[in-house]
């Protein structure tokens, strides 16, 4: 074990010293290597970490070395720039035969700030290069998203589309006014109260029979039935099937490709004219674009179809992304929706612009 840690240790100075991203990366090959053999002899996990600390570092000291390289001329051009003494940083021949899916991870790493990476190094219970990657991944994903929320706040939509919670922004909805309603709330306990709200506020706006549909999760149906049951009607629940996706649920551990879609009415109960199927595919790949629990447009834009004729108005109590409303527009409905999150709103008012 003590000859594992010294070379750690002279991986340590060594990194210090490399002038090239062949040299960092042979280092990280190294420090996983000294890693392994430690949990094999036993060694404390204190000891594996500093390994995996020091792999981590040398990939991103790579990642650092590969951004100046690609910024530099390349091939003979840089040799013979370098021999003439007219640049200092310039890549090797060496950094050239690295697989090009390694510099893309280690230019990942680089990119994280070095305060977020060094608090992970600090704080993660398992030190990894997926781990690290994953933020870069998220930092990615929150620019991308800030970006999107920035230029929606110029836009100016046609439709009725609020900012803020349903229960106030729409007191001047008139009752009796609207034809469908499809939405998709929260489904952590946290926001069960919504589930409440929204029944209230269904059986006031919505035209006598007509639908509120309501996506849900499993962990919190009982309660969730039972709210939407204080003002509406029960008609049915839909199978809402993920094709081609799947999700562990881990505080139960069940694999779900479904989910439920509730039917619920405004008295008084009348039976759907047409013979329907209640189970629906969601097609292709989840569309997480614009926000984290995004719906397809494929399951939203068949509800529409079911339960609304052309012209009727749809509304969204909980938009997100837009989804209904951007789906309930290509069908020839009038959308009505609000968001109470600021930046989602912005975010959706560019989705349905474009």
């Amino acid at each position: 074990m003590s000859d594992a840690l010294t070379k750690i240790s002279n991986g340590t100075r060594m990194l210090a010293e490399a002038k090239t991203a062949y040299e960092a990366i042979k280092i990280a090959d190294a420090a996983e290597a000294y890693r392994y053999a430690m949990k094999v002899s036993g060694a404390s996990e204190e000891a594996q970490r500093e390994a995996s600390m020091l792999k981590l570092r040398a990939e991103r000291r790579a990642g650092e070395l590969l951004a100046v390289r690609d910024k530099a001329p390349s091939g003979w051009a840089a040799h013979n720039l370098k021999s003439e003494g007219r640049t200092s940083s310039v890549p090797s021949y060496e950094d050239e035969k690295i697989d090009k899916r390694v510099a893309a991870r280690c230019q990942k790493i680089a990119s994280i700030p070095e305060e977020r990476f060094e608090e992970f190094l600090s704080v993660a219970d398992e030190i990894t290069t997926a781990g690290v990657v994953k933020i870069a991944k998220e930092i990615d994903r929150f620019a991308e998203l800030s970006d999107k929320a920035d230029r929606g706040k110029k836009i100016r939509l046609d439709i009725d589309f609020r900012l803020g919670d349903f229960r106030k922004v729409f007191d001047d909805l008139s009752d009796d006014s609207v034809d469908l309603i499809l939405t998709d709330p929260p489904y952590p306990k946290d926001f069960i109260d919504v589930w409440s709200g929204l029944s209230e506020f269904a059986a006031r706006v919505l035209k006598p029979s007509a639908f509120c549909i309501a996506y849900s999760g499993q962990a919190n149906l009982p309660e969730v039935i039972k709210r939407m049951g204080e003002h509406l009607v029960y008609y049915w629940t839909f199978c809402l099937y993920h094709q081609g996706s799947t999700q562990i649920v881990n505080g139960v551990n069940v694999m779900c490709r479904w989910k439920p879609v509730l039917l619920y009415q405004k008295p008084p109960r009348k039976k759907i004219p047409n013979t329907m199927q209640d189970y629906i595919i969601s097609e292709g790949v989840q569309e997480k674009d614009d926000h984290e629990w995004q719906q397809t447009e494929s399951g939203v834009g068949k509800l529409i179809e079911l339960f609304s004729n052309p012209g009727d108005t749809v509304l969204d109590t909980f938009a997100g992304s837009g989804t209904t409303l951007k789906c309930a527009m290509d069908a020839g409905r009038k959308p009505i929706g609000c968001e109470i999150d600021k930046d989602a709103y912005n975010r959706a008012k560019l989705r349905i612009s474009s």
